[in-house]
């Protein structure tokens, strides 16, 4: 699968973000990924810190030929023209390179609150009703049910391939694109306006808006709170978009609440409530001095499952890549139930448990005996698993013990 990230956004939770669209990448078998971005600070700062997640990419600018001009200001107006010529390079590159299949996305303003896997999951099944159903561009809605099918947008949008889309801009341009008669006055020709007209045109494309039940989504702009709008948070359900900051903190129930639109395609993985809740609490910011929402009973089933699969992973791969399947397990945290469970399962030999903590040390958990770290220097090729939070102290403490390096691996991941 071919993938363009589309980034302008130069903040923390745009890297963020990235990082997550990145991760997904990264499971798909021969991915190819694209980082489409105009902004040099913003390039520099992806290429530090998006790196390590496993999936290769290369930062591309977007295309700024003559020809490209030409077709760009017949599409937007300046306000919108670099918007635009990022969204038409995934079409212009996509033809170029002779790709046929990919994923458009806005990466650094989009959220689907789900886990990498299951996100995963959503675009093969989108992509799977695009292709059955010969839907040339399938994309979620952001838009279409907020004004009631009068705009289609981009954003997180599939292209299926079957539709040379270089020609099809092309012959719709100049000579037929008469905008006045189609523009939105909220957001005067811009590319997703084109495409909207060529919508509804074109009797060569089909052009479609899907929706995922009961996802949680966010999309990301100045201000989600003061800026519910054209940002804030997302949730399809039966029916109905809720946007939880409009309709509960504003308390304006009539756009706080309303009916997805009827030719929006439904699209359904089997989102529990709890999953998308827990999944938005993850991405929400906080402080260690301050109340953490993941704290939260609720919550404590869907984080156990998803830290205990992600424990799995991590120590299933570090047995292909290490000659001792003997271990020790650093800190009885909350979470050492289920730590121990995938060491276990992952045919692992822990020895013990050690702990900075003079009350619990002398104890047994789950059937391991708990130590002071000292107890560690008896087994110097033993790999250490950290599973509480306090990742870097404890790291830094096992290297002043004389512990290697390459020995000491962070198994609880709790962002």
């Amino acid at each position: 699968m071919v993938f363009y990230l589309k980034v302008n956004r130069n903040s923390d939770y745009a890297i963020r973000n990235v990082t997550t669209w990145l991760n997904v990448c990264g499971l798909y078998n021969n991915s190819i990924c694209y980082v489409i971005c105009d902004n040099g600070v913003l390039s520099n700062r992806i290429a530090k810190e998006c790196n390590g997640y496993g999936q290769k990419y290369e930062i591309i600018s977007s295309y700024r030929r003559t020809e490209d001009y030409s077709l760009i200001k017949y599409i937007t107006n300046s306000r919108w023209e670099k918007a635009g010529l990022a969204h038409l390079t995934t079409f212009l590159h996509a033809a170029d390179h002779h790709y046929k299949k990919f994923w458009n996305i806005d990466a650094d303003d989009t959220r689907l609150c789900l886990s990498v896997k299951r996100i995963k999951t959503a675009l093969d099944e989108v992509s799977k009703y695009a292709d059955d159903n010969k839907i040339d561009l399938f994309s979620l809605d952001m838009w279409r049910s907020r004004v009631e099918g009068h705009h289609w947008s981009f954003g997180v949008t599939y292209t299926n391939g079957c539709v040379d889309w270089k020609s099809e801009i092309k012959k719709w341009v100049k000579d037929n694109y008469n905008y006045p008669d189609f523009s939105n006055p909220n957001h005067p020709k811009n590319i997703d306006e084109f495409f909207t007209y060529l919508r509804f045109m074109s009797k060569q494309v089909k052009i479609e808006t899907f929706y995922i039940e009961n996802l949680l989504f966010v999309h990301f702009g100045d201000d989600l709170i003061y800026d519910p709008i054209q940002s804030g948070i997302y949730h399809w359900t039966k029916g109905e978009i809720e946007f939880p900051i409009l309709y509960a903190i504003f308390g304006t129930k009539s756009i706080g609440k309303i009916e997805i639109y009827e030719d929006c395609y439904k699209i359904d993985i089997g989102i529990s409530a709890e999953e998308g809740k827990y999944q938005l609490a993850k991405y929400a910011n906080y402080s260690i001095e301050t109340t953490n929402v993941l704290d939260a009973e609720e919550y404590r089933e869907e984080e156990c499952e998803e830290i205990y699969n992600r424990a799995l992973e991590i120590i299933r791969a570090l047995k292909k890549s290490h000659e001792s399947y003997e271990c020790i397990l650093f800190g009885k945290g909350l979470y050492v139930k289920y730590l121990i469970k995938a060491i276990n399962d992952s045919n692992m030999k822990l020895r013990f448990i050690v702990d900075n903590s003079n009350e619990k040390q002398g104890h047994i958990c789950q059937g391991y005996k708990i130590f002071s770290p000292d107890k560690i220097l008896d087994y110097p090729n033993d790999l250490i698993f950290i599973g509480v939070k306090h990742y870097a102290v404890i790291t830094k403490q096992l290297l002043e013990m004389g512990v290697v390096q390459n020995n000491i691996f962070r198994i609880l991941e709790l962002n």
